[in-house]
């Protein structure tokens, strides 16, 4: 298991020990950021596109390993409403659909929380 602090070990070994550019990872950065500019430039001029550049980002976010299947549902519950009811309807409903998200990322707070107070579930800090 990796530790919270692996990051920022492997960040001060770097800065302490500089070993010049890596091209592999040059290579990934340069083809990321086109890849982010080319669905940036798709989604303003094309408004068929439907790849949000954020969504690309977070994909490597734990926080979306743990919450995609409330995110999923959202985006589903959003979706059929403005297929089938269109924005007024939408807009009605717009609570309950962000409470799904929001009330799975609430939850989980509470259980990170209870995690620090007794130590089992949630491990937010290492120890």
């Amino acid at each position: 298991m990796i530790s919270t602090t692996s990051p920022f070990n492997r960040l001060t070994s770097i800065l302490q020990h500089p070993t010049g550019i890596e091209l592999e990872r040059f290579g990934s950065f340069i083809f990321g950021g086109a890849t982010m500019f080319g669905m940036l430039w798709m989604r303003h001029h094309y408004l068929w596109w439907k790849l949000h550049p954020i969504g690309s980002l977070m994909m490597t976010s734990y926080a979306t390993y743990c919450f995609w299947g409330s995110f999923f549902i959202g985006w589903f519950l959003k979706y059929t409403t403005l297929k089938f009811g269109g924005v007024a309807y939408y807009r009605k409903l717009r609570p309950l659909i962000l409470g799904v998200v929001l009330g799975e990322c609430f939850i989980g707070g509470i259980w990170i929380i209870v995690g620090l107070i007794t130590g089992i579930g949630y491990r937010l800090l290492p120890g």
